[in-house]
C-alpha cells in the first residue's frame, strides 16, 4: 500500500508519523510531556491489505485487525491521535 500525499498531510496535521519499513507500516504519535506516545504497526500483505501486527507504549483498544483502504487508514490515524490526546 502506498501512502498518498493526502494521507501523509492528514497524519502530519494530527502530529502522527506514518512510515513503511520492510513491509511494515508504522503509525507513531509524537511524544511530548503533555501527551502520551503510541506506536502501532500493521504488516503489509501481498494484496495490499494491512494486518494488525503490534501495539507499543500506550494501550489502545478497538483498533481494526485489517485496514483495506486509505480512508480506513486515515480513520485509524485519527483514532490513534485522539486516544493519545494529539
Amino acid at each position: 500500500m502506498d501512502i498518498s500525499k493526502t494521507t501523509a498531510n492528514y497524519a502530519e496535521k494530527r502530529d502522527v508519523n506514518i512510515s513503511i519499513f520492510q513491509e511494515v507500516l508504522y503509525i507513531t504519535t509524537k511524544y511530548s510531556e503533555e501527551n502520551d506516545c503510541a506506536s502501532v504497526s500493521y504488516t503489509v500483505s501481498d494484496d495490499e491489505v494491512l494486518a494488525f501486527n503490534e501495539l507499543f507504549e500506550k494501550h489502545i483498544e478497538d483498533l481494526p485487525a485489517h485496514i483495506t483502504s486509505e480512508k480506513q487508514l486515515r480513520e485509524v490515524i485519527n483514532f490513534v491521535a485522539k486516544e493519545t490526546n494529539h
